[in-house]
């Protein structure tokens, strides 16, 4: 998997992208042929504790924070 940031793309690149994803990537979501690999949930309370956890590098998967 690539990971990219998309700040210097076009607003053009990145709706083909999203109808893209929509297209492709939701679909094996939906059915579950492709599952995201959560390690944790923190409520945003407590993010140094989030923080902590990352940093040790004990994660295997996604830190997901909380907003209240």
């Amino acid at each position: 998997m690539l990971g990219t940031t998309l700040r210097a793309r076009t607003k053009d690149y990145k709706a083909q992208l999203a109808n893209e994803m929509s297209s492709t990537v939701m679909p094996l979501l939906q059915d579950g042929r492709l599952v995201l690999q959560i390690d944790r949930v923190f409520p945003w309370t407590q993010v140094d504790d989030a923080h902590r956890h990352m940093s040790s590098n004990s994660n295997i998967g996604k830190i997901v924070m909380l907003v209240d």
